[in-house]
């Protein structure tokens, strides 16, 4: 697109200090978990539907030989001749995998006050990643193998190399019970393929489109020069006439169309942001979606 010429994202360190403001208006983020095989949703850990670690009571079972007597259930007991146990629901900890898209697409900004679509990314994936280390949840970048601290965690996402041949995300981490967020523009024809193969795993997700306000506005008058973000590609001049301006929005939307049906099609949500737009908004909509902690007064659940 015409603009300036792609930006490469700074060090987590230049990043954090934003991330860091964001995630305290937000405040902890306790997650929504996708039911196994359904698309719906619910508050906080995820129950499985047998006996084991938990707070919420499951059942009674009688004692068994060579049990601790300071495990009976001694109000149950005395109802009847036999010894029992107060078993619990056994749950999972919900946990939260996050991946920033670090393809060239990314790097794009149609202007110096509007953050690159990486540096968006980089900063709402932190937030995040804060919110829920703050209500206890477990994170992860989804390409690692285990949960970290939220620091760590943006450190990952942000050393992640960047260049055209970059793979899709593998979903190492993801499980049944797992919430993924991916931060991505979807330019790579790998993407919403990579999306399926995660839901796949039973992760439930939502898909976050970060676009520049250029790539949806399409601003452009008269002779413009279109520069690729892959190297050594010549610039290209094109006339953006009204005719030019309609069939580009016209692609732009059926792009937007295609990330929405994709995510639809496997249980998963999806929601788009501008750059341009206050972070603090699309923090609170992504939180809308996937927690039960939401910014007063921000965007409404849709």
């Amino acid at each position: 697109m015409a603009a300036d010429q792609p930006r490469q994202a700074p060090g987590i360190n230049t990043l954090w200090p934003e991330a860091e403001r964001a995630a305290s208006l937000l405040g902890p983020l306790s997650l929504l978990r996708p039911e196994l095989g359904r698309p719906s949703w619910q508050q906080g850990q995820h129950p499985r539907r047998r006996a084991g670690q938990g707070s919420e009571f499951w059942q009674y079972r009688p004692l068994e030989p060579g049990e601790a007597v300071d495990r009976v259930d001694w109000r149950r007991s005395g109802r009847s001749d036999s010894l029992y146990v107060r078993t619990h629901e056994r749950e999972l900890p919900a946990r939260l995998a996050l991946w920033a898209d670090p393809s060239p697409t990314m790097d794009y900004a149609s202007a110096r006050r509007v953050p690159t679509k990486r540096e968006r990314a980089l900063v709402l994936a932190a937030a995040l990643a804060l919110s829920a280390e703050a209500a206890g949840e477990a994170c992860a970048a989804l390409s690692a193998a285990r949960p970290a601290r939220a620091r760590a965690v943006a450190e990952l996402l942000a050393a992640e190399p960047a260049g055209p041949m970059h793979s899709a995300p593998t979903g190492t981490l993801a499980a049944p019970g797992d919430t993924v967020v991916i931060l991505s523009d979807f330019l790579e024809p790998d993407r919403l393929p990579a999306l399926a193969a995660l839901a796949a795993q039973g992760a439930g997700g939502l898909a976050v489109q970060i676009a520049d306000p250029a790539e949806i506005d399409f601003p452009f008058e008269g002779r413009v020069e279109l520069r690729d973000v892959a190297p050594d590609t010549e610039p290209r001049l094109i006339d953006a006439s009204e005719d030019t301006r309609a069939r580009y929005r016209e692609a732009w939307s059926a792009h937007v169309a295609a990330v929405e049906t994709a995510a639809r099609a496997i249980g998963w949500q999806s929601l788009l942001l501008r750059t341009d737009a206050p972070l603090q908004d699309g923090l609170a909509s992504i939180a809308a979606r996937i927690g039960a902690t939401h910014i007063a007064g921000g965007p409404p659940r849709r």
